[in-house]
């Protein structure tokens, strides 16, 4: 009871999915900091760009917010990546 298993692991309920999922929100954040940077865009640019508030993009690099579907959408699309590019491990 509590464990759910899935195609590709396990899944334990008893862990909160924010903390299940902590590294690839880290790598997210990680992912977009690179490259917003190897563009040379500001935080605020970015934020602008995705029409979000101009603070956004700082708090998804800090891990402080989550992008809905469609702003990761949106910020992958902007930053000239494949969205799943923004959830690989950038150490790798």
């Amino acid at each position: 009871m509590g464990v759910v298993l899935t195609k590709h692991n396990i899944y334990d309920k008893t862990m909160s999915i924010d903390d299940y999922f902590y590294g690839k929100y880290k790598n997210l954040g990680r992912n977009i900091q690179k490259y917003r940077l190897e563009k040379g865009l500001s935080q605020e640019k970015l934020s602008e760009l995705i029409d979000a508030n101009l603070k956004f993009i700082g708090h998804i690099e800090r891990l402080e917010r989550k992008p809905s579907f469609d702003k990761f959408l949106l910020i992958a699309y902007v930053l000239g990546v494949e969205p799943g590019d923004l959830l690989k491990n950038p150490d790798d």
